[in-house]
């Protein structure tokens, strides 16, 4: 059970699966295709829902890849800023001179 929650986290954490998805949906969805150069039987994909069907973007769409970009971006700030400070720089401190 551990290591599919593993799997899972790495995979919905992947920016380059993020940005390919929204770079995949934006250019082929609503585009078709001929198949004049093609024999018969050589499996001609006529439309784009067909190539975001086979790359497993079927149900995917440019919002959810910007804020699935949006929140890897949060994540990493957020992460960043807490490794900062706890790792800051620790001074002594002095009383004051009279």
């Amino acid at each position: 059970m551990a290591h599919f929650f593993f799997v899972l986290i790495l995979s919905l954490s992947a920016l380059r699966r993020w940005s390919f998805m929204g770079l995949a949906v934006n250019e082929f969805e609503g585009t078709t295709f001929s198949c004049e150069d093609f024999e018969e039987g050589d499996g001609c994909i006529t439309s784009g829902e067909e190539v975001l069907r086979n790359l497993s973007f079927n149900n995917g769409s440019t919002q959810k890849a910007c804020l699935g970009l949006l929140a890897l971006i949060a994540g990493f700030h957020v992460l960043a800023y807490t490794v900062l400070r706890v790792n800051k720089r620790k001074y002594q401190t002095y009383d004051k001179i009279a």
